[in-house]
């Protein structure tokens, strides 16, 4: 059972029950295909809207600069591996100190100022899985641009 071959060569036909985990967005009943919706990838488009602050490059940042909230899931996420946005906010409402340190502006526009965001990032290295060359760079790779 399971798998078959067919009169054609030496494919293999799959039985339509198998599935096998691709990607930690897996769902059972998609068959292991990905959310594609779901990709921190796909932020880029709000970073033009009215709903974001401008992202900031990492060349052009300075202590005061306000940062977007889907930016540092963008960046963030890249740092974790994990590629959903709707996971890698809920491990960020996890953590009590960086919604501490969110603000929201008269827009209702979430951002942080990167002063506090890369004191955040610092102390917890580990979570971020940061290894030692990415700390001492670490302006290039907590922002993700």
């Amino acid at each position: 059972m399971g798998n078959e071959k067919c009169r054609k060569g030496n494919r293999i036909m799959i039985n339509g029950n198998y599935y096998h985990r691709t990607h930690k967005n897996h769902k059972p009943d998609t068959r292991g295909k990905v959310d594609h919706r779901d990709s921190p990838t796909n932020l880029f488009g709000i970073q033009n809207t009215d709903r974001e602050i401008k992202w900031v490059q990492s060349e052009d940042v300075k202590n005061d600069s306000l940062i977007g909230y889907h930016q540092l899931v963008f960046a963030l996420s890249k740092l974790i591996n994990i590629y959903s946005n709707v996971k890698m906010k809920e491990w960020l409402d996890k953590n009590k100190t960086f919604n501490s340190l969110l603000k929201e502006d008269n827009l209702g526009r979430k951002y942080l100022i990167y002063s506090d965001y890369r004191k955040w990032a610092v102390a917890n290295s580990k979570k971020l899985n940061l290894k030692e060359r990415q700390k001492k760079e670490i302006k290039l790779w907590i922002l993700g641009l």
